[in-house]
């Protein structure tokens, strides 16, 4: 289903990700 990611491509879902789970993480908190 997914197609070979290049090393540079998981760096950045991995980023977008982690800012994503940040922002909800302070939503909940505040």
């Amino acid at each position: 289903m997914f197609q070979k990611l290049s090393k540079l491509d998981l760096f950045y879902l991995t980023l977008f990700i982690l800012t994503l789970g940040l922002m909800y993480y302070s939503m909940v908190t505040i």
